[in-house]
């Protein structure tokens, strides 16, 4: 006789073990998720720049992370409205990943093909919503390639999943900041505002800007320069990575600031 309960609890036993393993961190790495792709989700949710004029899920049919499902988050999104990328309603997103079959019940690694502009938002996007055994493939596909782990290069893609139960989920709040929020924090400086724009032109006002303004109040993070792939090596990512720690520690303590916002043009990267 098949024992579901049984079945049910030596996978939260398993999922225990790998919430352990990464010991609280969001990254894992190549070796990691390969080590443990029996046991985890893998979503692609690569997202390129209109101007790339790239397709990033016809990319993903013919080379991907074996076994990965392709998350595009314009579409798992508030389509009722004109602004890109706006979060969906609660109801909305646990029906999207019902669709796609992604089973929350296991830990889930999201990756990009370019870095981690997309993942980063996808992790984010599922913690807004109180989903935490979630992490971001540290190097996104361009790190599993030069592992030598194997890329799926087939248009024939397997069947999805088997069904499975998404949870209520509920938004939240402290995830997010309203425009208002934004404007009363340029008097009160409680938070400190980073703009993720890129490139830093746009911060000052050096290059146009499709959506002129300046975030008040705020400091400059280039997105596009820390999340390429190749773009760094890792003693020059983490110079500069601790550069922008201080920074942000500096201005916060100047103005005694409690939180950290970051923002972008299309809040791909800001949270």
């Amino acid at each position: 006789m098949f024992d579901c309960d049984a079945v049910d609890s030596e996978r939260r036993a398993a999922s225990m073990a790998l919430k352990a393993d990464v010991n609280g961190r969001a990254l894992v790495s190549a070796a990691w998720l390969n080590e443990n792709r029996s046991s985890v989700g893998v979503v692609d949710s690569t997202w390129h720049l209109p101007t790339e004029k790239r397709d990033a899920a016809k990319d993903h049919r013919t080379r991907r992370i074996p076994g990965s499902i392709f998350l595009d988050i314009d579409k798992v999104a508030n389509l009722e409205t004109d602004l890109p990328h706006m979060l969906p309603s609660a109801e909305f997103f646990r029906e999207s990943l019902q669709a796609l079959r992604i089973n929350v019940g296991r830990p889930v690694v999201f990756y990009s093909a370019n870095g981690f502009v997309g993942s980063a938002r996808a992790w984010w996007t599922f913690r807004a919503f109180g989903l935490e055994d979630v992490y971001v493939l540290d190097g996104g596909l361009q790190a599993w390639i030069d592992s030598g782990f194997p890329l799926d290069v087939t248009e024939d893609q397997a069947e999805p999943g088997a069904e499975t139960e998404v949870p209520t989920v509920r938004l939240r709040e402290s995830f997010v900041r309203s425009f208002d929020d934004i404007i009363r924090n340029i008097d009160t400086q409680k938070e400190l505002l980073v703009d993720a724009r890129s490139p830093a032109g746009r911060f000052d006002g050096s290059v146009p800007e499709p959506r002129a303004g300046e975030m008040l109040g705020g400091i400059f993070f280039a997105w596009i320069a820390w999340g390429h792939p190749r773009a760094f090596n890792s003693s020059k990512r983490s110079r500069l990575m601790l550069k922008l720690i201080q920074e942000c520690h500096r201005v916060m303590h100047r103005a005694r600031s409690r939180f950290l916002l970051l923002t972008c043009t299309k809040t791909r990267t800001g949270g």
